[in-house]
């Protein structure tokens, strides 16, 4: 099948292009803008043609992270393949070996500030899933003194990259684990806070999308301690998202935001999302999320789900 990477990721930064819509042929990028360093850029859209038709995602979702120009054979943001498994550690690892230059998933930390601020504690431990090249991380501890980030990523090769690259940076640990199975090395209710920049996106793209995104979910909502939050951010809005994010246990709260160009931000809001089973065996069509419309032409969503607090049954308060 081929994934075909959507083409409105140039229209954020030279607007006059306007939006490109996917097909099924391989596409050339009408710009390519290079990015300053540390944070080298490209934003692969990470919701594969296969799921967005099988599930009913806006096939025009878009991307809108800066394209840093390097030597590999991702050089084209645009080009894709059947060879883009998103959902494969070994893909990652050929990927990350051909590119191992820095860039981000959807957005940087600038116009993420806000939202991480105010829903990950800095001074409190943070798990990051599937944080591939991302130096996300790094923008936290530099620009706001977060104290304990720990990012995992089931690719070897990314791990050892970055932490070759934070070596010196105590508040930065790195260890190779699959969210969908985290195991004993992170113990139930360790982390005040989870961020996922894309993750949740790449398994969504697998033959198995609904089961290992359900996995995924459970096992965030697992390691959060009550009260914490899992912090998504992807390219697909509400009515497309929610139900991938229902826990069997149900979140406390969820909170929608919508984040446009230079990081404008609306919201939160708030939506009840049913638990388990029966959130994720919504269709497309059932409504929810249906009434948040997207304000801005070009835009990501951050999704901020709460943990219920455990203890005498109080309900979960916002930190």
């Amino acid at each position: 099948r081929l994934q075909v990477r959507n083409m409105q990721m140039c229209a954020l930064y030279i607007p006059s292009l306007g939006a490109a819509p996917c097909t099924r042929q391989a596409a050339v990028a009408p710009c390519m803008v290079r990015a300053p360093p540390p944070q080298a850029a490209i934003a692969p859209q990470s919701s594969c043609i296969r799921h967005r038709r099988r599930h009913g995602t806006d096939m025009h979702a878009p991307s809108t992270s800066r394209v840093a120009c390097c030597s590999s054979a991702y050089d084209n943001p645009a080009l894709y393949t059947s060879e883009d498994t998103f959902a494969e550690a070994s893909y990652w690892d050929k990927r990350y070996q051909q590119e191992p230059q820095a860039f981000e998933w959807y957005r940087g930390y600038a116009s993420l500030r806000p939202l991480l601020l105010k829903y990950l504690p800095p001074q409190l431990p943070i798990l990051q899933v599937g944080m591939g090249t991302s130096q996300i991380q790094y923008d936290m501890v530099a620009q706001d003194g977060y104290a304990h980030i720990m990012s995992v990523d089931y690719s070897s090769v990314a791990v050892e990259q970055q932490q070759a690259a934070h070596a010196h940076i105590p508040q930065l640990k790195y260890a190779v684990a699959d969210a969908r199975r985290l195991g004993a090395a992170f113990p139930d209710a360790s982390y005040a806070g989870v961020l996922d920049k894309g993750t949740l996106d790449a398994l969504l793209c697998g033959e198995s999308d609904v089961e290992d995104s359900a996995r995924m979910v459970e096992e965030v909502w697992r390691v959060l301690e009550p009260g914490g939050v899992y912090l998504q951010i992807t390219h697909s809005p509400p009515k497309s998202r929610l139900r991938y994010l229902a826990c069997e246990a149900g979140w406390a709260s969820v909170d929608v935001w919508e984040v446009g160009q230079q990081g404008r931000c609306h919201g939160p809001y708030p939506v009840t999302l049913p638990a388990g089973a029966a959130a994720r065996g919504l269709g497309p069509h059932s409504g929810l999320g249906a009434d948040i419309e997207a304000r801005e032409t070009f835009s990501h969503w951050v999704f901020a789900c709460r943990k219920r607090l455990e203890v005498c049954g109080l309900k979960a308060v916002e930190m």
